[in-house]
């Protein structure tokens, strides 16, 4: 199993995958987050070691943190260093977040 960070064109749910390729990580994402395929692409971030017994899809926090990485910022959205990279997550999140927020 390989942790990667997956992104698309409009940047609005990048976000981890646990998979064991590239390929597998990007369908993956397509498929939960409702993209078509080819719109979504893998990078590796680093080995799950094989005591860690992990189910392919998204990573909990404690999943992250337990293969080393930092949460630099915990609310969405969220900004993590893992294996020298700095990853921020996908945007739409917090914009339906301010978007609640302001209705109120």
């Amino acid at each position: 199993m390989k942790l990667f960070w997956v992104t698309t064109a409009d940047h609005h749910e990048d976000w981890f995958m646990l998979a064991e390729t590239e390929i597998e990580a990007a369908k993956l994402h397509e498929d939960n987050e409702g993209y078509d395929p080819g719109d979504a692409w893998a990078e590796w971030v680093c080995d799950v070691p094989s005591n860690m017994e992990l189910r392919e899809g998204w990573p909990q926090a404690e999943n992250l943190i337990n293969l080393g990485a930092v949460f630099l910022r915990t609310e969405t959205p969220r900004k993590v260093e893992i294996n020298g990279g700095v990853y921020t997550e996908g945007g739409l999140d917090a914009l339906i977040e301010m978007s609640l927020d302001v209705k109120h």
